[in-house]
């Protein structure tokens, strides 16, 4: 008959945590994002997930063993869409220039840039020029033209980032 452990780990192993699988220099690392320290290896991913899966067996039944509790699985229903973050004024400047040249609202040009960080399909955001500012976008290649401000403003956001973090 099966110990308390053994059910609980049975229980965690149903549940949809997520399994990171990267190539690296000796094959392939896997690893469970939400619990740390948990990982495996192999030559190659269809072997590093089933080293994986004895991994987690291993690391659920340890912190058990200790009394820790068992982080539950990143949930997308906790992801509410809405996010706050910081920026640098000069890129938030250059965003709303950009948000208006394109017509959209800053709230949809940085999601789509957003989308387009992360991988999924976005429509592509191009250089344009407004007044004596330049836009442009780090995805696509910047015209020579727009290329000296654009570095200067960068170097400005730069040197702010810097002294903040003093």
């Amino acid at each position: 008959m099966p110990d308390a452990i053994d059910v609980r780990v049975a229980e965690v192993l149903r549940q949809p945590y997520h399994w990171i699988i990267q190539p690296d220099e000796d094959g392939y690392a896997a690893s469970v994002l939400e619990f740390p320290g948990c990982y495996s290896g192999g030559a190659t991913a269809e072997e590093a997930v089933a080293e994986l899966q004895d991994a987690i067996v291993t690391w659920v039944s340890g912190e058990l063993e200790r009394g820790n509790e068992i982080p539950v699985p990143i949930d997308p229903e906790h992801s509410s869409g809405r996010l706050t973050f910081r920026i640098p004024p000069t890129l938030h400047y250059r965003a709303q220039l950009r948000a208006a040249v394109e017509g959209v609202s800053l709230n949809r040009l940085l999601s789509d840039a957003v989308s387009q960080y992360m991988g999924d399909a976005s429509p592509a955001l191009t250089p344009v020029a407004l007044g004596r500012y330049a836009v442009a976008s780090r995805v696509s290649e910047e015209p020579p033209a727009f290329t000296e401000h654009v570095d200067a403003v960068d170097d400005y956001d730069d040197r702010n980032q810097q002294g903040a973090a003093r």
